[in-house]
């Protein structure tokens, strides 16, 4: 352990250096290929339902330019804010739903288990990952690069979530949707409907797994949609994961050629791809008045990579330290409402933690999940 202890309450679990990212000292540490298990959308109500249809990539005609984002705003339904509480819902529901023995991973991986150490199950959002993975080619000291993590730890599971957006509900903020709703139709043979109020509850969430070394990660994360000329079995999860898909992104217009891919965020973008084995990206390029005037641009995700040289395994090396030494951290915690808050303090140089001991604002297990957890352990 490196935790030492702070004047404002933290103690300092890792101190961030570039000399942690020495390449010629990372292990090849990889995930294996994320794969979907189950696609669900959250109603207004926060009612969760596996969705019965997948999202078709429809690159706009050239009839349709310039695209005023602003159109059908009055009408445009917002997803309600989200607390802390509901933000491992669809992670949960999953859990709740599943017949496999997803909450015992020595049983259900038993094959990466023999010879080698124990199975750890790690239960997050994809939000979670991505900012820990961002940290190595996000060193400088501003805020935008400051977050935190909160995690709990119950029955052997670590459970990791974040907060990553906040509650606003400007024309601005809906842009993405109107994008979103112009890009993608539910037909592979149709023109997307464009006219129609846009639901932001209507955003299909995949539950995705995959591994890294020991730990087994079960995680949400919105879903774009597929680039496909005819229609996909959702029902068939082995044909939805042969798909090739693709996410949208607006970035303020400048210059069309270049700046694109050098944008801040394409370091999140493609993280956020890397975790959900997505391949394209969609850019639209947006003026400070809510209209794309040029043609949407699509590019894989290796350009983006590969225009500022990122390494995945970089990024997946601290991934894994970083898991290892909250997993250590924690060691001694079953309690599902005790919750350990990390943060990311770039000024600082450090990532440090506090402890919240008990129930309190800060505890974020659904009571149903918790009984569930209970009972199937209960059984071993």
């Amino acid at each position: 352990m490196f935790a030492y202890h702070t004047s404002d309450g933290y103690d300092v679990l890792l101190e961030v250096t570039h000399e942690l990212f020495d390449d010629d000292l990372q292990d090849l540490v990889f995930i294996d290929r994320p794969r979907i298990c189950a696609i669900y959308t959250c109603s207004s109500t926060g009612e969760i339902t596996k969705t019965e249809r997948l999202k078709y990539f429809k690159r706009p005609k050239p009839a349709l330019y310039p695209i005023n984002l602003n159109e059908g705003f009055d009408e445009y339904i917002f997803r309600p804010k989200v607390e802390l509480t509901h933000l491992l819902d669809t992670v949960q529901k999953y859990i709740f739903e599943t017949k496999e023995s997803v909450l015992q991973p020595d049983a259900l991986n038993s094959e990466k288990s023999e010879g080698n150490a124990k199975r750890k199950l790690i239960l997050c959002i994809r939000g979670a990952l991505a900012r820990i993975m961002a940290i190595p080619y996000r060193l400088q000291a501003t805020k935008y690069n400051d977050f935190t993590i909160y995690a709990s730890k119950y029955c052997d599971i670590l459970h990791l979530t974040e907060i990553g957006w906040t509650d606003r509900c400007t024309e601005e903020d809906s842009y993405h949707g109107k994008f979103v709703q112009t890009c993608f139709s539910y037909d592979p043979n149709e023109d997307p409907i464009t006219d129609e109020p846009f639901d932001e509850n209507s955003v299909p969430f995949g539950v995705y797994q995959t591994s890294l070394r020991e730990f087994d990660l079960i995680y949400s994360a919105e879903i774009g949609g597929v680039i496909s000329d005819k229609k996909i079995d959702i029902q068939n999860m082995e044909e939805v994961n042969k798909s090739r898909f693709l996410m949208t992104k607006l970035l303020r217009a400048g210059n069309y050629s270049e700046e694109t891919l050098n944008n801040p965020k394409c370091l999140i973008w493609w993280l956020q791809s890397y975790l959900t084995d997505t391949q394209d990206i969609c850019f639209g390029l947006i003026n400070r008045n809510g209209i794309i005037n040029h043609p949407v641009r699509v590019n894989t995700v290796n350009d983006i990579r590969n225009n500022r040289r990122w390494e995945p395994h970089i990024c997946t090396g601290f991934l894994y330290s970083m898991l290892t030494l909250i997993e250590e951290t924690m060691a001694d915690v079953d309690c599902p409402y005790t919750v350990f808050e990390f943060q990311r303090d770039s000024f600082a140089g450090c990532i440090k933690f506090r402890k919240h001991t008990g129930k309190t604002e800060y505890s974020f297990l659904s009571e149903e999940y918790i009984k569930h957890c209970k009972e199937r352990f209960d059984k071993i």
